[in-house]
């Protein structure tokens, strides 16, 4: 099973099932390391009785991601080398064994990078108007609600994220959202490009890992580009925008969400855009509505590069003259992007 995370001292391995029916002598392992870095391990590998390469990881504090990327063996004192399409996964080391609790909003608004932090009871967010605050670490809300999360304003600016928590790095996890209210108005300023991502738990996330979370059906995501400057917004249930190396598993989103105004936006149940993401065992039972003319409305995400995969919408998408499906809208890029596994149940509208 895929770790989320492993606390300073622990041991990591990354754990390789082979079909070696002729029972090759592997010699290494090759480990990339984010892409920027490959490795050959020799050394510390071990073989469980049944079969199983338990091949030990060097980590860094912080996000890290790992890919499998090949190996060599050995056939009749032949050194052979087999590369795969590489297989990522990722983790988060926190600074310090320590755990902080957390029991209010003044503790949710000064939280600090790097650090463990675990939800100790409901939070009521009435009366408080929240767009988010940035966090970098492990947030484990340990089954307990965050509720009445909301904002009805307009903003201004050329980079705007929104949601619990504005920008996301490291591991969310185990955290429920209730009644939450976005109405948003943008008004974007830069002539050239402005960025709005908004989510109930996330606005943007980059090297973020989301594990059983959940928005109830009494929440709502509204959002208006008020001028025509160019704009990309992504809108989603769970994340507006989540890229480079990030997971989201097992997420569930109820809330209705939709987008108006003269811009380019991309919107979904539990995403508006990823990027370098897997998305898996994910449910959308929420209503995905997209007014913007000729811009893209998923069932799950409304543009991405990446996978999804196990992923079952509900809820009813509607665009208007764009991109339009039960599961996304539109997947890019090469062969390793893709969806499967995935039902869609919920009607399709353009109009």
């Amino acid at each position: 099973n895929r770790v989320d995370f492993v606390m300073p001292g622990e041991t990591l391995y990354l754990v390789v099932d082979i079909d070696n029916e002729n029972n090759y002598l592997i010699q290494n392992f090759e480990i990339r390391f984010g892409y920027e870095e490959t490795r050959t391990i020799i050394d510390n590998i071990k073989v469980s009785a049944d079969g199983l390469y338990y091949v030990e990881i060097d980590y860094n504090t912080g996000y890290n991601s790992i890919y499998l990327h090949g190996l060599d063996y050995t056939v009749d004192d032949y050194y052979t080398s087999y590369h795969i399409i590489p297989l990522m996964t990722s983790y988060y080391i926190p600074a310090s064994e320590e755990i902080k609790h957390i029991k209010n909003s003044e503790d949710l608004k000064n939280m600090s990078d790097g650090y463990y932090y675990i939800l100790d009871n409901d939070i009521d967010l009435e009366n408080v108007e929240w767009l988010g605050y940035e966090f970098n670490g492990i947030f484990d809300g340990n089954g307990y609600c965050i509720k009445n999360l909301s904002a009805i304003t307009t903003i201004t600016g050329e980079e705007i994220n929104v949601g619990l928590f504005s920008t996301a790095t490291g591991v969310i996890k185990n955290l429920k959202m209730e009644s939450v209210t976005y109405y948003l108005t943008v008004e974007a300023v830069n002539s050239e490009y402005n960025f709005v991502r908004i989510g109930s738990i996330v606005g943007y996330g980059k090297q973020l890992i989301i594990k059983n979370c959940s928005v109830d059906s009494n929440s709502v995501i509204n959002y208006t580009l008020k001028n025509n400057l160019s704009t990309m917004g992504s809108i989603g249930g769970i994340i507006g925008h989540i890229e480079e190396y990030s997971f989201i598993d097992c997420c569930l989103n109820n809330a209705s969400i939709s987008a108006s105004g003269l811009s380019m936006s991309r919107i979904g149940g539990i995403c508006g855009t990823f990027s370098l993401t897997t998305i898996n065992n994910c449910i959308n039972n929420g209503v995905v509505k997209n007014n913007i003319q000729g811009e893209s409305s998923g069932g799950i995400a409304g543009w991405g590069n990446g996978q999804i995969i196990n992923c079952l919408n509900l809820g009813n998408i509607t665009s208007n003259d764009g991109s339009c499906g039960g599961i996304a809208a539109m997947i890019d890029g090469d062969t390793s992007c893709f969806a499967k596994g995935c039902i869609n149940i919920g009607k399709i509208y353009t109009t």
